[in-house]
C-alpha cells in the first residue's frame, strides 16, 4: 500500500480472460472500462468513489498470481 497526495487507491484482481471480464462489466452497467496503457492484459475502472479498480490477465506481467 502507498499513502500520499498523489496515490491513487485501489484494488487490483486476477482474471484468465481480460476480454471476457470487460464485456461482463459492461453487461452489469458498472461505466466504460478503460485498457490502460500497461498492455492488453490490464484493464482499470473507476468505482463511483474513483478508486481505481484493475483487473489483470492471471500470469501476466504484473505477476497478478502467485504460484
Amino acid at each position: 500500500m502507498a499513502a500520499g497526495p498523489e496515490v491513487k487507491s485501489g484494488i487490483r484482481f486476477g482474471v484468465e480472460d481480460i476480454k471476457h471480464t470487460s464485456e461482463m462489466l459492461t453487461a452489469l452497467h458498472l461505466g466504460r472500462t478503460a485498457q490502460s496503457s500497461k498492455g492488453p492484459t490490464v484493464l482499470t475502472i473507476a468505482d463511483p468513489d474513483n478508486a481505481a479498480i484493475s483487473f489483470v490477465t492471471a500470469g501476466g506481467p504484473e505477476g497478478a498470481t502467485r504460484k
